[in-house]
């Protein structure tokens, strides 16, 4: 009978919503746990209850601005006998590193979500704090796991490794809960809006990455080619929130743009939808866009990081560049004119998804690499 193998995941997020947040619970829910004993560190706030009600053993620890923290990890790999760390975001990289050195834990695994050394624009960062960065997962990753090609090929260049120390594991997402049959006049109902009303939405949260000041925008675009019988429905929160309200205010627009703030029902608002919009600047491989079309709704999407991974040009969405409202209005004013079109998109993107991107998958290939980095660094518990 194989061992079990204790694994330190490292989550540098101290709020219970976002795309990290979500990929790491999908995995610690998923992997087998008669062969996984699964310990979570996170830093202190709305995540330790969250993952805590998903009956994970969750300890809380301050890794930002915090010199003890490496210390503190270094007690937990001691008391639960780890033999791999597990790491996500940059800042539980660089401390979850530094500790399974010091620790001499057997094995380092680092998932990327997003492109390395970026800032919020998708700009290139530089300094002494990304070399040391990159230094680290050089030479004490032992694996790194890109979520999207485009992750993977921005990751080999910045730290100039070979195809072998980097895993490509799609992002993905637990498409189960997505399948279930939604009373759409209901839902509509929700939030005011009529029975044969067109719905354009997005999910995410409202920062400036993700470009949403250029929604709204085109939505003003949008609207004077359909006046009537269209909403625009934005869920999530943000510190860009207040300043999004104000821009529809401004463009005259307040009445037809519906602030959802955060919900629990994503996965039932997502069938009320006919078109899903991202206009980020920079993205790993979107979440969102894999459970939108999970629902079979057609995407439209700015043609940036691994989004054309999942958004196929014309066969399941469309890609427009970023920053640029008329683009994407234009996208949005054809599927609604099309609606045949919209459909078969929305069909292609479900078919898609389902085949690539379901957590199962993605479960099954990161227990595969878990398993080999086994044989190869702690063979005594194989």
């Amino acid at each position: 009978m194989k061992s079990r193998i204790n694994i330190l995941q490292i989550i540098s997020s101290k709020d219970a919503i976002g795309g990290a947040q979500e990929h790491t619970r999908i995995l610690c829910a998923g992997l087998n746990k008669d062969r996984y004993r699964v310990v979570v560190v996170t830093r202190p706030g709305s995540i330790v209850s969250h993952y805590r009600e998903q009956g994970f053993e969750v300890v809380p620890v301050e890794l930002r601005d915090n010199p003890g923290s490496t210390f503190k990890l270094l007690g937990i790999i001691k008391r639960y006998k780890i033999h791999i760390i597990h790491t996500h975001n940059m800042l539980a990289d660089r401390r979850g590193c530094v500790a399974g050195w010091l620790g001499r834990v057997p094995v380092v695994v680092t998932t990327i979500h997003t492109l390395m050394n970026t800032n919020r624009f998708g700009e290139q960062k530089r300094g002494t704090s990304i070399y040391q960065y990159n230094f680290l997962l050089k030479h004490v990753s032992k694996k790194i796991i890109a979520l999207s090609k485009e992750v993977k090929r921005h990751t080999q260049k910045e730290l100039n490794l070979g195809d072998d120390r980097i895993s490509l594991i799609h992002n993905a997402s637990d498409l189960s809960k997505l399948n279930k049959i939604v009373n759409k006049q209901e839902k509509k109902k929700e939030f005011g809006i009529d029975e044969d009303c067109c719905v354009v939405g997005t999910v995410g949260r409202l920062v400036e990455l993700k470009g949403y000041p250029y929604l709204v925008k085109a939505a003003a675009l949008i609207l004077k080619k359909f006046p009537e019988k269209l909403k625009f429905l934005i869920v999530g929160d943000g510190y860009m929130s207040h300043e999004l309200k104000t821009l529809a205010k401004d463009l005259g627009i307040a009445d037809k743009i519906i602030f959802a703030g955060q919900r629990r029902d994503v996965s039932e608002i997502l069938h009320i939808l006919d078109i899903f919009v991202l206009p980020s600047y920079y993205e790993g491989l979107p979440r969102s866009i894999i459970e939108a079309q999970a629902c079979g709704v057609a995407v439209v999407a700015t043609n940036v990081g691994g989004t054309p991974e999942v958004v196929i040009n014309d066969k399941t969405g469309i890609l427009v560049p970023s920053k640029d409202e008329k683009t994407i209005a234009k996208a949005v004013i054809d599927l609604l004119t099309n609606k045949d079109k919209a459909k078969r998109m929305g069909a292609a993107g479900r078919e898609l998804v389902l085949k690539q991107f379901d957590a199962p998958v993605f479960i099954k290939r990161t227990e595969d690499l878990f398993e080999g980095l086994i044989r190869k660094y702690i063979p005594d518990v194989a």
